[in-house]
């Protein structure tokens, strides 16, 4: 009797644990299953940025859930601008998710306010978009449409170049090498607000270099986020 008691109970324990397993990768969004090391979007990850500028301009990015839409998940992240310590801030919010190569899609984020939706008929009607083409090489580039910064219920068009696969920067005396370095160009703003932007493996985005109105080139840079 002993020894069937002893194999009821470690049935029992591993029914549980065979459960148990079960249940966590049910719970676990399938879109993940392509996700690429350089852009992590599981749920509540968050991103702090500064700028090192005069303007005492914060910025702070957040994965708030995960969403479906039209039989595809998409991770909901959400923005916050600081400025001079005023909590009355900007938000924008943006819809990401891979394809099946790992590349960033970003989604139109509320398709059915966009106060120009002709824009795009230039090329389809498609509301996803390659933003971060991690199969791309240096030299290579692409079309995406998406909110514009600031502007969210106006669509803008984006011309995306991969500069380098491997660049190397210095964050708060930290060293990250084999960064993937994009430039993004707001072709409706004439090169006012073109930026660069530097990916580092495990991260996300770790800089962005961007250039606003007639102002002086300003850098952010990542602060604080969570593994």
């Amino acid at each position: 009797m002993k020894n069937k008691s002893l194999i009821y109970s470690n049935l029992l324990i591993g029914t549980i644990c065979t459960v148990i397993l079960f249940n966590c990768s049910k719970n676990r969004p399938s879109f993940l299953d392509n996700q690429n090391s350089y852009f992590p979007l599981y749920e509540k990850r968050f991103w702090c940025y500064n700028w090192n500028n005069e303007s005492n301009i914060s910025r702070y990015m957040y994965v708030d859930s995960i969403i479906n839409i039209e039989s595809n998940q998409y991770a909901h992240l959400s923005e916050k601008y600081w400025w001079n310590n005023y909590r009355d801030s900007i938000v924008t919010d943006y819809l990401f998710t891979y394809d099946k190569s790992g590349n960033v899609i970003r989604r139109i984020y509320d398709v059915d306010k966009i106060r120009n939706p002709s824009i795009l008929l230039e090329e389809n009607k498609s509301t996803d978009y390659v933003w971060f083409k991690f199969d791309a090489l240096p030299g290579d580039s692409w079309i995406a449409y998406s909110n514009a910064e600031m502007f969210p219920y106006y669509i803008h068009k984006y011309t995306i170049h991969l500069i380098s696969r491997n660049d190397t920067i210095i964050i708060n005396n930290k060293i990250y090498i084999d960064c993937i370095k994009y430039l993004i160009k707001d072709e409706n703003y004439g090169g006012s607000r073109d930026y660069l932007i530097w990916l580092a493996k495990d991260i996300g985005i770790a800089k962005i270099l961007r250039k606003t109105d007639k102002r002086d080139p300003m850098f952010e840079i990542l602060t604080k986020w969570n593994e």
